[in-house]
């Protein structure tokens, strides 16, 4: 079994606060592009996979101190 292991990547929604510079249409390529060529039979995203993505630090209980 080949398992495709991905962490850290920090998709940005393009607002001010992404940090990675990938967007999510451009991951979901990329990894559409790796399935089909690598014999990949499960995929994981281990955390941090967004980042801040829809966050809106003007709502909900967000310490920013």
């Amino acid at each position: 079994m080949v398992i495709l292991l991905l962490s850290d990547l920090h998709i940005d929604n393009g607002d001010k606060f992404g940090t990675s510079g990938m967007r999510t249409t451009a991951f979901l390529q990329n990894l559409e592009t790796l399935v089909q060529n690598y014999p990949v039979d499960q995929v994981f995203l281990n955390g941090d996979v967004l980042d801040l993505y829809r966050l809106n630090l003007n709502e909900g209980n967000v310490n920013i101190s």
